[in-house]
């Protein structure tokens, strides 16, 4: 296990690129698995949020309208 856990630190410090899977690993045997929020966007408003924040559009009235009698 330690010999499998030495090989993918070497890998990472030789700039390959891990999976998740692997990133997820390290970080919990070192005890930052906390760290992972850094890349994680931060949480925008929703669509409806937003038509919320901006209102109601105002719309023109429309013109008198001639009735054929």
């Amino acid at each position: 296990m330690y010999f499998s856990l030495i090989r993918t630190v070497r890998s990472l410090e030789n700039g390959e690129k891990p999976t998740l899977e692997t990133l997820i690993r390290v970080l919990r045997v070192l005890g930052k698995l906390g760290a992972i929020d850094v890349f994680l966007p931060e949480p925008g408003l929703s669509p409806l949020q937003l038509a919320k924040l901006q209102g109601r559009e105002r719309r023109r009235a429309s013109g008198k309208r001639n009735s054929k009698e």
